[in-house]
């Protein structure tokens, strides 16, 4: 076992393969709630890359990549775990954490370069868990090595599947994308499948969530957009820059409201759909 420390770095290891209606842009009265997250973890010095609702009781975390995992509640925010204290079972991330997704029964899902990851809180144990790297990606490119980097992962309760945004890159992460695109994972872990390719290869959503009618919101920049995964029609939903936020860097829904961390200012924002 080893312990680790998270940071990015570039890599040549490849891993195994209700209804959304229109937001009023300029309608401040959507937005039913604002917590400063810098205050809540206790200081100016935080990034926090995701936000999450557990499907089984409702309670609320964020992920701060600088720190670890915090629950919210009335009385503020709790550490979870801290990621310097984590110790891995069997592999460690290439990468600082970029976001996680509350699996329920006390399991978190979290991402990194090429590999997604398990926290089970019940036994304290940090293991690899799914890999979104695909077999067929690797052949187009080879024998160019390839990475993937997801900023955003999500559990789909109503389907007890994972979905990851990954793009792909050659040789390294600072790289320009070549591919980029949505996987489905099996909750048992492994690799993904499902693949759907998106048109701009340059799309890294900050964050992803599935709505009330089970199709996937995506948040990219200032902008939601919408991915029916049936029909793979892709839609932009709104603009959210007229509520004062500038970049995405988490999304979850929660019941009818969508939960979006501002990444430029740590804030989250919850906006009633």
């Amino acid at each position: 076992m080893n312990r680790f420390g998270l940071l990015l770095v570039p890599s040549l290891l490849v891993a195994c393969g209700g209804t959304v209606r229109d937001l009023d842009p300029d309608d401040d009265n959507r937005v039913v709630a604002k917590t400063a997250l810098r205050a809540e973890l206790g200081g100016s010095d935080v990034d926090v890359v995701g936000v999450t609702v557990d499907p089984i009781d409702g309670k609320r975390y964020v992920f701060d990549a600088l720190a670890g995992l915090y629950r919210l509640d009335a009385d503020g925010a709790e550490l979870v775990f801290r990621t310097s204290d984590l110790i891995a079972d069997d592999a460690w991330p290439q990468s600082d954490i970029t976001d996680v997704a509350a699996l329920g029964g006390g399991k978190f899902a979290l991402t990194a370069l090429n590999d997604g990851f398990l926290y089970d809180t019940n036994t304290d144990t940090f293991s690899r868990y799914f890999c979104y790297v695909p077999g067929f990606i690797e052949d187009e490119f080879a024998p160019t090595p390839i990475v993937q980097l997801t900023r955003s992962v999500t559990y789909d309760a109503q389907r007890n599947k994972l979905f990851a945004q990954p793009q792909t890159f050659q040789n390294s992460a600072d790289a320009a994308p070549e591919i980029s695109q949505v996987g489905q994972f099996d909750i048992e872990g492994g690799e993904g499948y499902g693949w759907i390719d998106l048109d701009d290869p340059a799309f890294s959503a900050g964050g992803i969530a599935i709505d009330g009618a089970g199709r996937m919101l995506l948040g990219e920049g200032d902008r939601l957009y919408r991915l029916d995964l049936e029909t793979e029609r892709f839609d932009r939903v709104t603009d959210l820059s007229g509520h004062g936020i500038g970049a995405i860097g988490g999304l979850a829904v929660d019941g009818d409201h969508a939960l979006v961390v501002d990444a430029e200012t740590d804030v989250l924002y919850e906006i009633q759909l």
